[in-house]
């Protein structure tokens, strides 16, 4: 119609540079305010501060220059087009079609689109699937009502009256069932120590992870008792010599030490615990076996665990109880008229468990949101592709219509234009997905057994979406009047 009343060139291209450039521009500023909506999250997760700046003149001065020259570049293409429209054929009402390359290039579009989405949600789902299982493991011991807080100084011994007298204070407490000591908050990186242990000088060493407690650290994690009973350290027990210590082998560290049963275990000797994987001098005295236990997260395999008791006071302090809000509030009772000068980090056993899992599900959720905004992107995709094909194939439609075909004929012609798009982005998503999943999974000793389920879950909601976003415009060409559309 321009070219008809003597438009120019450059005054067609001009105006499609110009509308692509300012949906360009909105585009930006979305995108812009969205960055700023979702960067105080992202920065959480990745410790920095990258709100900081944002809206700067420098940065603000090269996002519009991205997006000038982003319109510039999609507005060219459809300008080029626009050049060799006929008036004529303008004017007599029969479109001017876009072409093989066009139509290839809005294809290759739409499949990118698809492999993003399928990517980016397979990965989202084996994540959370995983990050679920790994939480639902079982450990052997309690991590549900417990309560733990480090003590000051906890590692040197110098504070062990104060901390004593603390532990001391809190059992009086309402709300406060059990204490128990221990290293560290089990689960934690930091609370075992490997060491290597033997029955004896001749034999062979096994790696175990040492960890020391107090004799009510059982009783408070509900650790049972295969054979025997914690009881307290040799210098304070007459039935021991001075020079021996006590230990409770879990069943694995057992089994692994050569006994040849839990039974026979107790009362036994080994060696162990000495510095730098040394074996160690002094004699361990067994005086229990524990039922096997899994302190390490996922990633490790499960090791054999050997508890070294002492009644001393360790670096952490551990309450059970009915009540979270009991404990809590106990701790920050007490915990200012022993230590006024430290702050209090109470942290829950179920949270120390969990912490070696918490990066990836933060990631994980952060990516389901990037996939759900993908599949978003996708379906506008295919709502315009739909559009598009319907408006292209109108009297293809009508013509086939006034030869009998059905409802079920028509909306398959729709269907097809999409059928092999998911065919190639299932050919290209499904290896990546896969092979991106498997390796991640490879980090793990223990795997959900469903994790890969996410693919053919996520390319069949895919499917859907691709479903639902073509219904409107299909529905509309399975209604179609022949008569109106060959009155035009």
């Amino acid at each position: 119609m321009f070219n008809a009343l003597g438009a120019s060139p450059w005054r067609l291209t001009a105006q499609f540079v110009c509308e692509s450039t300012l949906a360009a521009l909105v585009a930006g500023v979305a995108g812009l305010l969205m960055a700023w909506w979702v960067a105080p999250a992202l920065g959480e997760l990745l410790n920095l501060e990258l709100a900081d700046g944002l809206f700067s003149p420098a940065r603000l001065a090269l996002l519009v220059a991205a997006a000038v020259a982003l319109g510039v570049a999609t507005g060219l293409y459809p300008a080029r087009i626009a050049f060799v429209v006929h008036c004529m054929e303008a004017l007599a009402g029969r479109p001017h079609d876009e072409g093989a390359v066009g139509r290839s290039l809005r294809r290759a579009m739409t499949t990118l689109q698809f492999v993003v989405a399928f990517v980016i949600g397979t990965g989202a789902c084996v994540v959370l699937w995983q990050n679920r299982y790994v939480a639902t493991l079982p450990h052997g011991i309690r991590t549900e009502g417990l309560l733990t807080v480090d003590v000051p100084d906890g590692f040197s011994g110098k504070s062990d009256a104060a901390n004593a007298a603390f532990r001391n204070a809190l059992s009086h407490e309402p709300g406060v069932e059990a204490l128990a000591w221990s290293f560290d908050v089990p689960g934690r990186d930091s609370a075992v120590e490997t060491q290597s242990f033997a029955q004896g000088p001749a034999s062979p060493l096994v790696e175990v992870n040492l960890m020391r407690v107090d004799k009510d650290f059982f009783d408070v994690y509900a650790i049972p008792m295969v054979a025997g009973a914690p009881r307290p350290v040799a210098a304070e027990s007459a039935a021991l010599p001075k020079a021996e210590q006590a230990v409770v082998l879990d069943a694995q560290a057992t089994r692994a030490l050569g006994f040849a049963s839990p039974q026979a275990a107790v009362g036994g000797l080994v060696l162990g615990g000495g510095e730098f994987m040394t074996l160690g001098k002094d004699p361990l005295r067994v005086v229990a076996v524990a039922a096997t236990i899994r302190l390490e997260n996922a990633r490790e395999a499960g090791r054999a665990h050997v508890f070294l008791v002492s009644d001393k006071p360790q670096p952490t302090l551990t309450l059970r109880g009915p009540s979270m809000e009991a404990l809590q509030q106990a701790v920050a009772r007490v915990w200012p008229r022993h230590f006024p000068d430290n702050a209090a980090n109470p942290v829950t056993v179920k949270q120390a468990f969990e912490q070696p899992y918490d990066f990836e599900r933060r990631v994980a959720q952060m990516a389901a949101g990037f996939s759900l905004l993908a599949l978003s992107l996708s379906a506008f995709g295919v709502y315009a592709l739909a559009a598009f094909t319907v408006r292209r194939r109108t009297r293809e439609i009508v013509v086939r219509k006034l030869y009998g075909a059905g409802s079920a004929r028509i909306a398959g012609l729709v269907a097809r234009e999409f059928a092999p798009l998911l065919g190639a982005a299932a050919l290209a998503g499904l290896p990546l997905g896969g092979w991106l999943a498997l390796s991640w999974l490879g980090n793990f000793t223990e795997r959900s057994p469903t994790a890969l389920w996410a693919l053919p879950l996520v390319l069949a909601g895919l499917v859907a979406m691709t479903a639902l976003s073509a219904l409107r415009h299909a529905i509309a060409a399975m209604h179609m009047r022949p008569s109106h559309v060959l009155r035009e």
